[in-house]
């Protein structure tokens, strides 16, 4: 159960992390001299998206643990290098 509760908390960090590059993206296309609406809105569903799954993590649910940190990790991942 320990490590489930370590993933978890990881888990959260990476969602708050993509959470905030989602904002930083959303923020930079807003400052160009021509924006893309599409994309601001399809980055704000992704945002909505990533922040109800951050509220629905519980350490009864291993899979969608385990999915977060396979997915959302890897985007943070290369967003850090």
């Amino acid at each position: 159960m320990a490590v489930l509760s370590v993933e978890l908390e990881v888990a959260e960090d990476v969602l708050m992390e993509y959470l905030g590059i989602l904002s930083r993206e959303i923020s930079e296309e807003r400052r160009k001299s021509v924006v893309n609406e599409r994309k601001i809105s399809v980055l704000q569903e992704e945002h909505e998206k990533v922040k109800n799954m951050r509220h629905s993590l519980t350490l009864e649910d291993s899979a969608l643990i385990d999915r977060v940190l396979y997915l959302y990790g890897l985007a943070v991942r290369r967003n850090l290098s």
